[in-house]
């Protein structure tokens, strides 16, 4: 019996390892993730006239709110209108309006969220009008983008290999094990200390993967980061819906604007959202003498 426990335990604790792996594991890009497979003007494409517009199409539907196109000059100025977004009658392209350009190269910047498997992709390239394509110069991008991006990943890996391991222990190999006894407080205090320490680990992965997030999104500038940051934030996502947290990110963004350069162009987007909602009443309902998003009568714990 001792024996067969043992072996038992040993099962379950690779089981446990392959299952707190699979998640970090690498995945084929054709097999996931909306990557580009169309573009207008094409890739190293050189034009005789000005485009009206440039349009990518992709392998998935994507998410309206974290998606973008940027048309940079060479000098690394943005030249598109700023009024990126989702075909209505073809979700799995998005199009961003362009001015009258003069003859010269320039470079599309996108990224786009999947609303298939949630993945974040980005890209670019480069077109011309009248002139060769000049390629954008190639950035080597750092190993860590911040010196916390060690600790948070050793956190989600620990946190989903420790709750894994708990709830496999719990049940393939505590229960089992405590099923003879006659002690039923044994039992119960067994299982007691097994579910805190899943739940310890399962709050560090929630923690860390947040940690990540906010990270990215701080290094990046990358707006679409921070809104999945605090919709997946346990209580923001328990007493907020989506709309709700896309206006907290634009109040956010817009009160401290000061301190955070790398969002510049969001920044802007934001204040611009914020001003459109205020003179036509579309924000989100708030409880009289609150300013911000709150919400009426919510409560989140008693």
């Amino acid at each position: 019996m001792a024996l067969a426990l043992k072996f038992r335990g040993v099962v379950v604790g690779l089981a446990a390892l392959l299952c707190a792996l699979a998640p970090l594991a690498p995945v084929s890009r054709a097999a996931a993730h909306a990557n580009l497979v169309a573009a207008d003007p094409a890739p190293n494409a050189v034009l005789d006239i000005s485009p009206g517009r440039v349009v990518l199409k992709f392998t998935e539907e994507i998410s309206p709110n974290f998606s973008d196109i940027s048309v940079l000059d060479t000098l690394g100025d943005r030249v598109d209108k700023k009024d990126a977004a989702v075909l209505p009658n073809d979700p799995v392209s998005i199009a961003v309006s362009l001015p009258e350009l003069p003859k010269g190269s320039y470079t599309v910047s996108w990224r786009n969220l999947s609303n298939i498997d949630g993945h974040a992709v980005r890209g670019s390239y480069a077109f011309s009008i009248g002139v060769p394509v000049v390629a954008p110069p190639a950035l080597q991008a750092p190993l860590l983008q911040s010196p916390a991006q060690p600790y948070l990943r050793w956190g989600m890996l620990i946190g989903a290999m420790g709750f894994f391991a708990a709830i496999s222990f719990r049940l393939l190999v505590l229960t089992p094990a405590l099923a003879g006894q006659s002690s039923d407080t044994a039992r119960k205090a067994t299982g007691r200390v097994v579910a805190r320490l899943g739940r310890g680990f399962g709050l560090l992965f929630v923690a860390a993967s947040l940690g990540l997030l906010l990270t990215q999104a701080a290094v990046a500038g990358d707006v679409s980061l921070l809104k999945l940051a605090m919709l997946h934030d346990p209580l923001v996502g328990a007493i907020c819906d989506p709309e709700e947290v896309w206006q907290m990110t634009d109040e956010m963004l817009a009160a401290q604007a000061e301190w955070l350069p790398q969002y510049a162009d969001e920044i802007e987007k934001a204040e611009a959202r914020l001003a459109d909602h205020a003179a036509n009443g579309t924000g989100v309902k708030t409880m009289d003498g609150f300013r911000g998003v709150a919400r009426i009568a919510t409560e989140s714990a008693s």
